[in-house]
């Protein structure tokens, strides 16, 4: 029973220590499985709510999409035009489509109205901003806090833009 105890405190230790590291690095040297993922447990919520209070970096789409790893995590807001895709919750954001340097956005956490208002009006592309987190996991995407639209552009200043 007292190694139990023991166990139990230096858990406890080692998650108070993190807390205050908020550094997921220092959670792999734990042995005891349930202080090793509380410890991330309250790593990871360190690093959300950083995020969550933080201020959006303005950043060009072209520096975004050469270094979109380094941004990991980041409260990013970027200017670019916008289309759907075939799959549901998901926009494909370039400085100007149809383009090959593209990143994925992923609108399911925006309200109801501005996803319907996405697809209605982004099919083949619109001028928006994209407010989100960089993913910090997985594919690399951005997780849309909101979409501001821009003034849309009609077929002939779409052509006259490209002839520039």
């Amino acid at each position: 029973m007292n190694s139990l105890r023991w166990a139990l405190c230096a858990a406890l230790a080692c998650v108070a220590h993190a807390a205050e590291a908020a550094d997921p690095a220092e959670c792999q040297h734990i042995e005891e499985d349930a202080a090793r993922l509380a410890c991330y447990d309250e790593a990871f919520r360190s690093a959300q709510t950083e995020v969550a209070s933080g201020q959006y970096t303005t950043l060009d789409f072209r520096e975004l999409w050469v270094n979109l790893s380094g941004h990991r995590g980041k409260k990013v807001e970027v200017e670019g035009e916008i289309s759907t895709l075939a799959e549901p919750g998901l926009v494909s954001l370039g400085k100007r489509l149809p383009s090959a340097n593209t990143i994925q956005v992923k609108t399911d956490q925006l309200d109801r109205e501005l996803r319907l208002r996405i697809l209605e009006a982004c099919h083949r592309s619109c001028a928006v901003i994209v407010k989100g987190v960089v993913s910090t996991r997985g594919q690399n995407h951005i997780l849309a806090d909101d979409i501001v639209f821009k003034k849309a552009l009609t077929p002939l200043e779409r052509r006259e833009q490209g002839r520039r």
